[in-house]
């Protein structure tokens, strides 16, 4: 990999898709739901001029193509099977967004790996962009009134709370977006080649682990976590055991009790819910796709199309399974989602093989698959899909697939 990484149109479309996908997460007071309307058609221009530009310059991959004519057939899959089932008025105005978005980042993430013959998905050079742009984003929420500068610290949910005529606590949005900036940052720690951006970027490890900490999210912590062990534990395990010990050490300082600590971060009362129980209706709403699915046979089988749990419970909108491979089966049918992951699975196994450690791309896919098993919306996971589509395209598009060695381990 080159030391430094070229401005291109590929570059700058997929960090303006990447700014697209998660800029509505880091929402937190009305100042800055309004900055997110003004920034949102200007990056949407730019994905689409960097997609026209790029694709007049170099065309389209063999990946490209096959992911997103799989990903149409799909879509067209769903569409009729929720017109035949009643639930297609539930999703269409969302499908108008979700379906172009999910395409651009197909498209976009087909381009990277035919950038200078590198075939990783992303390259290490993009990783800091998941630190460079969360870091801003502090910035931009501590000016806007995002922040309420107590001790501890905490997040000011205005926009939440107003929207939904309740005082909200946490948020599982900024939990994902600091999640994943922590994760960029351990694995740009162990990539380091000095000791002063490795001290760095241990040092926005942790500010950033302890932004997705006050943001209360229990499952995007615990994905967080487990990757950023995962990535540091092989590499730099006394450094790992010597952070953990830190913390725990701090931890007892900082805290006389548990009940303290519970009222001084909400990420630990909902933790301690969870401990009793209280899977925020989680487990009833996977309980009713499974009841769903042995009531509908033909919902097992064939897939009953998007929105169709949502219809079959008179649920709104918003009320999906949070589970996106439940989802995937009540919408697709469990044939063609086994197919799918079959395939998926195959260019998972092809792509390991190429670059043979844990990249920036794979820890992405990791991290929004353990987070998809308890929440998000399988079509409005954007980056999810886009990254899925072209693991299942790479299963079908070339016999080989081998790595350019000295330009992803250099």
């Amino acid at each position: 990999m080159p030391a430094t990484l070229k401005l291109n149109f590929v570059t700058l479309g997929l960090a303006s898709f990447f700014l697209l996908a998660t800029l509505n997460t880091a929402v937190t007071s009305d100042e800055s739901q309004r900055l997110v309307l003004f920034l949102r058609p200007f990056l949407v221009g730019v994905v689409i001029a960097c997609i026209i530009a790029n694709a007049i310059k170099r065309g389209i991959t063999p990946r490209g193509f096959i992911g997103i004519a799989i990903y149409l057939l799909a879509v067209l899959y769903g569409i009729a099977a929720a017109s035949l089932n009643n639930s297609l008025s539930l999703v269409l105005d969302s499908l108008f967004i979700d379906v172009p978005m999910a395409l651009s980042g197909i498209y976009l993430l087909s381009a990277v790996g035919n950038l200078d013959d590198n075939r990783q998905f992303i390259q290490d050079e993009q990783a800091k962009f998941f630190v460079y742009y969360p870091f801003i984003a502090v910035l931009v929420t501590a000016v806007v009134g995002g922040f309420i500068f107590e001790i501890p610290p905490r997040f000011n949910f205005e926009y939440g709370s107003d929207q939904l005529g309740q005082d909200v606590v946490y948020s599982l949005g900024l939990t994902n977006f600091y999640g994943l900036a922590t994760i960029a940052a351990a694995y740009l720690n162990i990539r380091s080649k000095t000791r002063l951006r490795s001290i760095l970027m241990t040092v926005l490890m942790l500010f950033f682990l302890a932004l997705s900490l006050l943001g209360g999210g229990r499952g995007e912590l615990f994905a967080t976590i487990l990757i950023v062990a995962l990535i540091l534990i092989k590499n730099r395990p006394i450094f790992t055991i010597g952070i953990i010990s830190c913390a725990a050490l701090m931890l007892m300082i900082s805290v006389a009790d548990l009940s303290s600590l519970s009222d001084s971060f909400v990420i630990v009362r909902r933790l301690t819910d969870l401990a009793g129980g209280d899977l925020s209706s989680r487990d009833a709403l996977l309980y009713q796709v499974i009841d769903l699915l042995s009531d509908e046979l033909n919902c097992l089988i064939f897939g009953c199309g998007p929105g169709y749990f949502q219809i079959y419970y008179r649920y709104d909108f918003g009320l999906y399974p949070h589970n996106l491979l439940a989802e995937s089966v009540v919408s697709f049918g469990i044939f063609f989602t086994a197919v799918f992951l079959f395939f998926v699975g195959r260019g998972l196994r092809r792509y390991w093989k190429a670059v043979g450690r844990l990249d920036p791309f794979l820890l992405l896919v990791l991290f929004f698959s353990i987070v998809g098993l308890k929440s998000g919306y399988l079509f409005g996971s954007w980056i999810f899909v886009a990254a899925f589509f072209n693991l299942a395209a790479l299963a079908v598009t070339r016999r080989s697939y081998e790595p350019n060695i000295n330009a992803i381990r250099s």
